[in-house]
């Protein structure tokens, strides 16, 4: 398969990504306001779901707290510390299951 330099790369026709759908208003989605809030805690101006994934990939301790949070995630207690061995691979998972949320 092509690699493409979209960090969105996802299914393709053979060299271009397939865009198999898009929000008609992507302000008004979860995500967008996830990335939001991301945007408020930590003083950035990511604009894309690019950015948000390349900030989840070189962030993902805060990710997933933010993650857990934003969520509502309700456990016994909460968490001590997010691991690294196993979470690049779900954080590419969670992102590519929905690569045009905001685009």
């Amino acid at each position: 398969m092509h690699e493409s330099n979209s960090v969105t790369n996802g299914v393709t026709n053979g060299h271009t990504p397939i865009e198999l759908w898009r929000h008609p208003d992507p302000r008004r989605t979860r995500m967008w306001g996830f990335k939001d809030v991301i945007n408020s805690h930590y003083g950035l101006s990511l604009e894309t779901y690019d950015d948000l994934y390349l900030w989840s990939i070189e962030n993902i301790p805060q990710f997933w707290a933010e993650t857990w949070s934003f969520c509502g995630v309700e456990a016994s207690q909460q968490f001590k510390k997010v691991g690294k061995i196993f979470l690049p691979m779900v954080t590419c998972l969670v992102f590519r299951a929905f690569p045009h949320s905001f685009q």
